[in-house]
């Protein structure tokens, strides 16, 4: 199930994820609400930015890495610690964009969300 938002995300689709995982996020249990939020937060952060919205961005991003944290080093086969650190930079860029005259939206900074590494089968994500 979560691979389907995983792909939407990664193919740049970030309204499209917002919504996947906000609707997880809305059904999940308890101890799977923050993760799921976090997603739905860092989607937002990436629409926010490829519309030019900075400020919106980083408002967003930051309350995705708060989530997300919580869940480290990997949860659900997200390999969280890379993301987080993919999130650090693309939160420096957002930064750098907010204190730039001339605003440029680089795509190749934004965060891509990776499985973890050699685990077992993850049909249950299906």
């Amino acid at each position: 199930m979560i691979l389907k938002g995983i792909k939407i995300f990664n193919d740049g689709d970030y309204f499209a994820a917002h919504d996947f995982f906000e609707d997880l996020w809305h059904s999940a249990e308890s101890k799977n609400r923050n993760f799921f939020q976090g997603l739905t937060q860092l989607s937002v952060s990436c629409f926010h930015f490829v519309s030019g919205n900075f400020s919106g961005s980083l408002s967003q991003l930051e309350k995705a890495k708060t989530k997300l944290l919580q869940y480290l080093p990997d949860y659900m086969e997200i390999n969280l610690t890379q993301l987080l650190s993919d999130i650090n930079i693309f939160e420096t860029e957002i930064k750098i964009q907010l204190n730039t005259k001339t605003k440029t939206v680089n795509y190749a900074i934004i965060p891509v969300i990776k499985l973890q590494q050699n685990k077992g089968a993850i049909s249950w994500l299906l």
